[in-house]
């Protein structure tokens, strides 16, 4: 079984608390199950800590993947959950890209491979220390230009095939999340049964056919679909309202949606 969670918010629609609510009620239920997050990223100034904690360990992972890595139902590295991952920096000039976006670095596994991008046309806000044993553990590629960025980008998909391969021969089941309001994260998933489309106070299931089919046809040529443009043609199979939780956020929601997870697993 594949299940995608994508998002109706670029930031704060509650993909990761309910995709780790799902996970959790699979886990329960006895199935072989593990999430998959093919595209994510982070801010060195918003998400320090997180920033800090993965680049002791000689790479770089967000909150998201710390948090579903453990519902893994069989232990899994971090860097095949999430494959590719992207560290942003916030931008002072509001004058928009001239050149290369206003991020970091980029980190791309494959395999035994670790590869770091690094952006040479921003400097790096902190103490290069910081950074020692990231860049011991990987092979650097330096980005000056959109062709070097053109280049590291062109990996991505290798990185998210090994992955994914590396996931469906340890697992029964995969749980695909999405990065912001992109419908689909990474082109190469060419099945899913259910999709979950969430925003603050509300949950839509739809049928995993329809939705890729609806991709096929309304999605933009190597443009990031927006998921409300792929569920505008089609039916709802489920709406899920859900109250806001004032405590313990994860594990309210995940008792209140078990009620509605019993109808679809």
């Amino acid at each position: 079984m594949r299940i995608l969670c994508c998002g109706l918010r670029q930031i704060d629609a509650g993909k990761t608390t309910f995709t780790s609510a799902l996970l959790q009620y699979l886990r329960e239920h006895d199935y072989d199950v593990c999430p998959f997050k093919p595209r994510a990223g982070n801010d060195i100034w918003y998400d320090w800590p997180m920033v800090k904690k993965s680049l002791e360990k000689g790479t770089i992972y967000g909150h998201d993947v710390s948090v579903l890595s453990p519902l893994a139902t069989k232990p899994i590295q971090k860097e095949i959950i999430s494959p590719t991952h992207r560290l942003w920096i916030p931008s002072n000039d509001d004058s928009g890209w001239k050149n290369v976006p206003q991020f970091l670095m980029d980190r791309i596994n494959i395999g035994e491979n670790q590869i770091v991008g690094i952006n040479r046309t921003v400097d790096i806000p902190i103490e290069k220390k910081y950074f020692q044993k990231l860049f011991e553990n990987s092979n650097m590629r330096d980005i000056k230009t959109r062709k070097d960025l053109q280049e590291i980008t062109s990996l991505y998909d290798e990185a998210d095939e090994w992955a994914h391969k590396k996931i469906r021969s340890h697992f029964e089941n995969i749980v695909y999340e999405s990065y912001t309001n992109v419908a689909l994260p990474w082109e190469g998933i060419d099945r899913i049964d259910w999709v979950f489309a969430i925003r603050p106070f509300q949950a839509k299931l739809y049928d995993g056919e329809r939705f890729l089919q609806s991709y096929e046809i309304n999605s933009g040529i190597g443009l990031e679909a927006d998921t409300s443009q792929i569920i505008e043609p089609l039916k709802p199979q489920m709406i899920i309202d859900i109250p806001p939780f004032r405590k313990n956020l994860s594990k309210n929601l995940q008792s209140y949606l078990k009620s509605y997870f019993k109808k679809i697993f």
